[in-house]
Order: C-alpha cells, then sequence, then structure tokens
C-alpha cells in the first residue's frame, strides 16, 4: 500500500479482508520475520499482525433464543442459548457486524523490524501491513531525507539491510534493466517508426502522383483520391 496510504477512519465492517494491530506472542519454532528474513528468538515473543478474514461457516447456525417468537422454559432458553454461544465462539462470530470471522495468517516481525515500523507509523501514516515494511522505508527516505536511494540488501546469511545505493549498485541496475530496455526498443520503437517512415514514405510518392489523402464519401472513410 505504501506511504501514500489515506483510509481515514478504520471500519472492519467495510471490508472483507484486514490486518489486526500488532500484538507480541511467542513464534512457531524456525520463524522468521515477514520483513527481512531474520530467523526470530526461539521461545520469544515477537510482534504478531494477524490477518482476519469473513467466512461462511460450514456449521449451521442454531436458533438465538433472543429472537424466538416462542414461549421457552428456562431450562428451554438457557439450552437453546448454550448451543448459540457455543456457535458463536467456534465460528468467531461478531455480533456487530453480523458475519463469522476468522484468523488467516499471522506474521511476525523482528525487533528491528518493529521499531522502524512503528517509528514510521509515530510520524501519522497508516499502519504498515506485514511484507510492506520495506518499499514503505525507502518511500519515506525518497522523500524525507537527502541522499543516494535507499534499498535493503542481503548479507551472507539471507538477512536484509538497508543501506545506500553506491555507483555499482546504480551500474548493476542498469544492466539488468538492459535487456528489458532492447527488447523493449525492437519490440515498440523499432515498429513504430518503421511504420512512421512507411507513411511519410507513402505520403510522399502519392502526392507526386496527384493523390491527395482526403475523405471519400463512397467508401465513408479517408483514402488517396486523385482530383477530379
Amino acid at each position: 500500500m505504501g506511504l501514500s496510504c489515506s483510509c481515514g477512519d478504520f471500519d472492519k465492517s467495510d471490508y472483507d479482508r484486514w490486518w489486526e494491530p500488532a500484538r507480541h506472542a511467542v513464534p512457531p519454532a524456525g520463524e522468521a520475520c515477514c520483513e527481512c528474513d531474520a530467523p526470530l528468538p526461539a521461545g520469544l515473543k515477537a510482534q504478531a499482525i494477524c490477518a482476519m478474514e469473513v467466512f461462511n461457516p460450514t456449521e449451521p447456525c442454531p436458533a438465538n433464543p433472543d429472537d424466538s417468537d416462542e414461549d421457552l422454559s428456562d431450562a428451554e432458553f438457557k439450552h437453546l442459548e448454550q448451543a448459540y454461544d457455543a456457535w458463536a465462539a467456534r465460528n468467531g462470530w461478531d455480533s456487530e457486524s453480523e458475519r463469522c470471522e476468522r484468523a488467516a495468517e499471522t506474521c511476525y516481525r523482528c525487533e528491528r523490524c518493529e521499531d522502524l515500523a512503528d517509528s514510521i507509523e509515530a510520524l501519522g501514516y497508516c499502519m504498515i501491513g506485514p511484507r510492506e515494511l520495506i518499499e514503505c522505508h525507502c518511500e519515506y527516505v525518497d522523500e524525507h531525507l537527502e541522499g543516494p536511494e535507499l534499498h535493503w540488501v542481503r548479507d551472507a546469511a539471507g538477512v536484509l539491510h538497508p543501506r545506500r545505493m553506491t555507483r555499482r549498485d546504480f551500474a548493476m541496475r542498469w544492466i539488468r534493466q538492459r535487456p528489458r530496455r532492447i527488447y523493449s526498443f525492437w519490440r515498440w520503437s523499432v515498429p513504430s517508426r518503421i511504420r512512421g517512415l512507411w507513411w511519410r514514405t507513402q505520403a510522399a510518392i502519392m502526392r507526386r502522383l496527384g493523390y491527395r489523402y482526403s475523405y471519400d464519401s463512397s467508401s465513408k472513410s479517408y483514402r488517396y483520391v486523385r482530383p477530379a
């Protein structure tokens, strides 16, 4: 989404999928940071961001005793209430939005990425979703700080770290983009120039032969015609 997001007051009932605010929990063994791929310490809590989604449960919803028009005894009412509450708890029923919600995915951040995300959000930006921190960080540096472009680079262990781009980085990016530029040139630019050259050549020849490019009412189209 980037730092350009301007969602205003958030209301989850407007969405079918959203991120819950960060909390702290012990990640599964072997879990890595969703931003920089750094291994998370085993047994220690890390920032956890949960993706929630709306779903349709396969389990049928029992009758809500509060909506029943029948004259129920206390025992019947309590039995229906317990069944309804148990179904609601199992299926994540939200009474305010009147829909079932569940956790679809949980992502974890290392302490460094957590601090970086918090510091950017503290400046008034919207919540940074998982796997969006690098993009937001580069965007913030580009907009507010002077100096060479920022990017994140993997070290020998495969962990991403932010650093300013060097001349070598710019040169390597130019080399990587060179094949795409060559392909684009031959795929689009060359044919366009050939068509333009052919059109100009054709127009010059037809003018020398006495033809003019004008609207032909018989064919209802523009074409070269010889004046009468």
